[in-house]
């Protein structure tokens, strides 16, 4: 867009014309967006969404993020000037956020920390056995409700 300024302007005015050539040109890098994952802050700690998996479908968050896109108020705030790829991933990044937050959990969402040690075992379970990561995050999160409650 910034280097297209008749895109720019068909755009601004909402023509069928440059949703078919915005859609060509970002629906791709859109979907490697997506199912790559992504990184965001919440709650002052940094995050990490691994990307879409089977109960996520990629393509609606791609049509919804397109249709966002062309929203008159949306159209009016984006200035030109910044690449509107990243314009685009932004709101694809808040909707699935949206979504996650909508299914009252965050899917494929890990919580970055620094360990100065790799994890080498699987945490013990109450009986002695190993633990799969998930059933352990699922205990933590579950012990971090229940702790709430209380």
């Amino acid at each position: 867009m910034i280097n297209n300024p008749e895109l720019l302007e068909s755009y601004r005015k909402g023509d069928k014309k440059a949703y078919l050539t915005v859609y060509n040109k970002y629906s791709f890098s859109l979907r490697k967006f997506l199912q790559g994952g992504f990184s965001f802050s919440s709650q002052g700690r940094i995050c990490r969404y691994r990307g879409a998996d089977a109960s996520m479908d990629v393509e609606a968050i791609i049509q919804e993020t397109l249709a966002r896109a062309f929203i008159p108020t949306t159209r009016a705030n984006y200035d030109g000037m910044r690449p509107f790829q990243t314009y685009l991933f932004s709101i694809a990044k808040n909707l699935v956020l949206r979504e996650c937050h909508h299914r009252d959990r965050l899917i494929n969402v890990e919580h970055i920390e620094d360990t100065a040690e790799p994890v080498t075992s699987f945490p013990m379970s109450r009986d002695g056995q190993n633990q799969s990561p998930e059933a352990h995050v699922q205990n933590m999160q579950l012990k971090a409700l229940t702790d709430g409650f209380i």
